[in-house]
């Protein structure tokens, strides 16, 4: 089993995860996109709601 580490990431696309720290050249790492799913649909929810209170008249 790998040893579990955090990593410090810059951009993030649907194909590609910018690595900034911890890893060394060559180094294979395997990202959990279980997880990354959560956190993007989690973050686009949270948009469309906070863009229908901007909208809805109260």
């Amino acid at each position: 089993m790998p040893e579990r580490r955090r990593v410090k990431t810059g951009r993030i696309t649907h194909a590609l995860v910018e690595i900034l720290s911890v890893l060394d050249p060559g180094e294979t790492i395997y990202l959990d996109a279980y997880q990354r799913g959560l956190r993007d649909f989690k973050a686009t929810e949270l948009d469309a709601t906070l863009e229908q209170k901007a909208i809805s008249p109260e």
